[in-house]
């Protein structure tokens, strides 16, 4: 009976020693933190697309047309600011065809219209069109002409490339040459006085 006790007691103080030693070496286990979800992309009411999505090109100003009367000249065409514009002889209109290439860019800049065009009053809508450079740009047209800029024009109202080359004048309202006009009224004329000699005697008869 005394060994049966002591063995049993030795079995207790060895189980309590295990479960100590289990107890000692288990490591502590480290609270998990999990990141909320994202957010489904929506529409934006400000943008009216997708979050993400390209935004779309911005809405460029308008390209408008106008008729202007500068002195010495006949009314010519100007954009909204009042710059000049030209056309050239060696273009053609009849297919409406850009002949001012490469160098020739450097000193006159074609008139582009990419977002569309306004015309003032005075000019026919169905007169504007448009012609492909070779760049793929849009040229803007005035009954088949070519539209330009002129690189020395500093000035508002300035036409310093009148007569470039016996080729290149201010645009008319209708796509033609603004020629140059006398703005000096013509001297007037003095009345002729018609004197009557007396003849043989005979005074001189009033009528």
């Amino acid at each position: 009976m005394r060994t049966s006790r002591f063995l049993a007691a030795l079995g207790g103080v060895v189980a309590a020693a295990s479960l100590s030693a289990c107890s000692l070496s288990a490591p502590k286990a480290e609270p998990v933190f999990h990141a909320p979800a994202s957010p489904t992309p929506t529409a934006s009411a400000e943008s009216g697309e997708a979050a993400g999505a390209e935004a779309p090109a911005t809405t460029g100003i308008r390209q408008v047309l106008k008729i202007a009367q500068l002195a010495g000249l006949a009314p010519l065409l100007v954009n909204a600011k009042g710059r000049t514009i030209y056309r050239f002889d060696g273009d053609s209109n009849d297919p409406p065809a850009t002949a001012c290439v490469e160098d020739c860019l450097k000193t006159w800049q074609p008139v582009l219209a990419p977002n569309g065009v306004e015309v003032d009053a005075g000019i026919e809508e169905d007169l504007v069109g448009t012609v492909e450079r070779p760049d793929g740009n849009k040229q803007l047209t005035l009954n088949g002409w070519p539209m330009y800029y002129f690189h020395e024009d500093l000035s508002l109202g300035q036409t310093a490339g009148y007569g470039t080359g016996d080729a290149w004048f201010p645009m008319s309202p209708t796509g033609g040459r603004a020629e140059k006009v006398n703005d000096d009224p013509a001297p007037a004329k003095k009345p002729q006085v018609l004197r009557i000699a007396e003849v043989d005697g005979l005074s001189p008869r009033s009528w």
